[in-house]
């Protein structure tokens, strides 16, 4: 089954998330538009700004191709302000996860909660692939 978030569902996903890394990982996902391996590999050097405006560079993308996605200027804040606290190089992924299922893991645990916060059955098919449909 698709789901499709609204943004006011988008806005409980991320507050429901548990630390920075969940919120950046889903931020990532329905903010971005990237796929669950582009969102692994996603290092503070990726956000860049141009004359379009700040844009996040995947350069692995599907079928292995580069692209550039637009970047809200909130998240793009937030992966720079993590960049300047950590201790790795701005070349490193942002998150400390490294497989997908690992993502797959927190989504689902995180639609679990809002399932039994909200009661909406719609939470009990949230995948990652589901938050870029926004």
């Amino acid at each position: 089954m698709k789901v499709w978030l609204s943004q006011i569902e988008v806005a409980q996903l991320l507050e429901v998330a548990t630390d920075t890394q969940q919120q950046l990982a889903y931020s990532l996902g329905a903010r971005c538009g990237l796929r669950s391996h582009e969102i692994l590999d996603v290092s503070p050097e990726d956000v860049v700004d141009t004359d379009a405006g700040t844009v996040l560079r995947v350069w692995h993308g599907k079928g292995n191709k580069f692209r550039e996605t637009p970047v809200p200027r909130d998240l793009a804040t937030t992966i720079r302000t993590v960049a300047d606290v950590r201790d790795s190089s701005n070349e490193k992924p942002l998150l400390e996860i490294s497989t997908t299922r690992s993502l797959r893991r927190w989504v689902s645990r995180t639609a679990r909660e809002l399932h039994q916060v909200t009661g909406d059955d719609g939470w009990l098919y949230l995948g990652v692939h589901d938050l870029r449909r926004t």
